[in-house]
């Protein structure tokens, strides 16, 4: 995969949005990354033989690993969406399949309508879909900015390097490059959204093919799946699955892309 940035003009924003891509065929993989994370999550996965056949694609969103960082952004997941939509036009697919894992997964939902001629496929990776799948989005957003930013953030990084989670070192990393306004935005939308239920009742209607994939330690959030809506539970996996458990994770999405 090769690193290019896409020139986006929005809402009056010059943004510059960083990638990784690989252009074989019309047919195209796109990856969201979540909250804690950035577009290197993906890169293993799409180095897989399986996707040799593929265009592949993973993002950066706005605020979060080497795209821009404008504090008079929103943040807000509809944005995002709309930001991402943008970059699916400048390439023009045929055919995508959208995998998106937390915060990625809630921003796929959004696009699936907008997109639905286009979208193939949605492997959505434990997504918010209601309040409490927000996990530290809630603590994030019961504090004001200002405590969250002297205090708070430098205590979820603290926090996340003494802990011993497969994913902890990663995070940890991408966490740094992060700005807390950025983060603190973005879990006022992901709280706000999920709340709503929307992002849910969005998933559970949409008309394109779709997996639901979760680790075995957060079970519970397959519960509101529609029955329409394929099942994957990750072994000895949490949220971060892709990290705790990557070799059952890449089996499933290979297995349900290919079918």
């Amino acid at each position: 995969m090769q690193e290019r940035e896409f020139q986006l003009d929005y809402q009056g924003l010059t943004l510059s949005v960083a990638t990784y891509i690989r252009k074989a065929s019309e047919e195209w993989i796109i990856c969201l990354h979540g909250l804690q994370s950035c577009k290197d999550i993906f890169s293993d996965l799409l180095e897989r033989e399986f996707f040799e056949p593929y265009s592949v694609l993973a993002i950066d969103f706005i605020g979060f690993g080497d795209s821009d960082k404008p504090e008079d952004f929103s943040y807000a997941v509809e944005d995002q969406a709309s930001i991402i939509k943008m970059i699916i036009e400048q390439i023009n697919p045929e055919k995508i399949h959208l995998i998106g894992h937390s915060f990625g997964g809630m921003v796929s939902t959004l696009l699936l309508h907008d997109l639905q001629g286009k979208i193939q496929s949605f492997v959505n990776m434990e997504g918010n879909l209601v309040y409490r799948d927000c996990g530290k989005s809630k603590d994030v957003v019961k504090q004001p900015y200002e405590h969250f930013e002297k205090t708070l953030f430098g205590a979820i990084k603290s926090e996340l390097a003494r802990s011993d989670e497969p994913s902890a070192k990663q995070r940890t990393k991408w966490l740094e490059k992060i700005p807390p306004f950025a983060f603190y935005k973005t879990s006022q939308s992901i709280v706000d959204w999920s709340k709503s239920e929307e992002i849910l009742e969005k998933f559970n209607r949409a008309s394109q093919k779709r997996m639901f994939m979760f680790g075995d330690a957060n079970r519970r959030k397959a519960e509101q799946i529609a029955e329409t809506v394929h099942k994957a539970q990750i072994s000895k996996a949490g949220h971060f699955m892709i990290i705790d458990n990557p070799e059952e994770t890449y089996q499933q999405i290979i297995q349900f892309l290919a079918n």
